[in-house]
């Protein structure tokens, strides 16, 4: 009886989405420029120089910002901004994650990133956790971009530079050093800074990164030991798994949290990403993350949909 109850078709389709936490690892950042994150930010109110939309990029590893703002947000833009702020300034880098956005999703993008070698990772759709320093970043800097610009909204874009260097001299919460020690190997300069201070600073890279690496451990560890509330830890869903997908655009609100369509599973990547097939066995062009999927208790099958 209660695996009957438990198959009822609509109260699968409109239960309410759990929180999951889905099973994942940790993919560190070993070296300087070896990865990119890379998402747009926008639109914001058209400037007074034509600007709608702000690129930005953050450096994995010293977590230092690049930021540009731009009047669109397309492949062009995307192409000509790696180009000039990101690989003429450190050097392509071997890996650029980015979301499934076609400003990034694109044949010049791909072709570009083949030229100069850089291996173009997708984070997973709507799960913008997956590119989370981007992610924080973009917070920081929309928030700020809103206080600096509340007198003159239409030069919201003049105030990038500060906000930039703002985060970029600030300590990071996590590694608990700035993304402009990690970089250059001592503080900024400042009017009312000790020079040696300043001097000794710059022979102190090792000490820098053990120091990064000792603090990004401790926090891991204290992380570990304090449970998110109100995660559910998801259950690893094997290959063969009949699976139903969050609906991610609602048409009203009569529309039922997850979509009808009845997928399978076959197979996953230790991080939380799925590759499955639909009801004729073609694969998504895209993995799901099991935060997205529930696992399907069916009755019958038919056609790709279930009853």
């Amino acid at each position: 009886m209660k695996s009957y109850v438990g198959s009822c078709k609509p109260c699968q389709l409109f239960a309410n989405i759990q929180n999951v936490n889905p099973p994942s690892r940790s993919v560190p950042t070993l070296n300087l420029f070896e990865q990119f994150s890379i998402d747009y930010v926008g639109p914001f109110l058209l400037s007074l120089r034509g600007n709608k939309y702000v690129l930005v990029a953050v450096e994995n590893f010293s977590r230092w910002p690049v930021a540009m703002a731009y009047p669109r947000a397309d492949a062009v833009t995307t192409a000509l901004f790696l180009y000039e702020h990101i690989f003429t300034q450190f050097g392509p880098p071997s890996h650029l994650l980015s979301d499934n956005g076609s400003h990034f999703l694109n044949d010049i993008v791909n072709e570009f990133l083949t030229i100069v070698k850089t291996h173009h990772k997708y984070s997973s759709p709507y799960r913008p956790s997956t590119n989370g320093q981007c992610e924080k970043m973009n917070g920081v800097l929309v928030s700020s971009i809103k206080k600096l610009s509340i007198e003159q909204p239409m030069e919201w874009d003049t105030h990038l530079p500060a906000v930039l260097y703002a985060y970029r001299t600030k300590a990071h919460e996590v590694v608990k050093i700035s993304p402009f020690e990690l970089l250059y190997g001592q503080y900024p300069r400042s009017s009312r800074q000790d020079i040696l201070q300043t001097f000794g600073q710059s022979f102190a890279f090792e000490r820098l990164f053990k120091l990064m690496d000792g603090n990004i451990h401790n926090e891991e560890s204290v992380a570990n030991d304090y449970p998110i509330r109100d995660l559910v830890e998801a259950d690893i869903l094997e290959p063969g798994t009949k699976v139903i997908r969050v609906r991610q655009k609602k048409s009203g609100k009569l529309d039922s949290n997850y979509d009808p369509e009845v997928f399978t599973v076959l197979g996953g990547l230790g991080n939380g990403a799925y590759q499955l097939v639909d009801a004729r066995g073609v694969p998504l062009a895209r993995r799901v993350n099991r935060a997205s999927l529930k696992r399907l208790l069916s009755r019958l099958f038919r056609k790709g949909s279930f009853l």
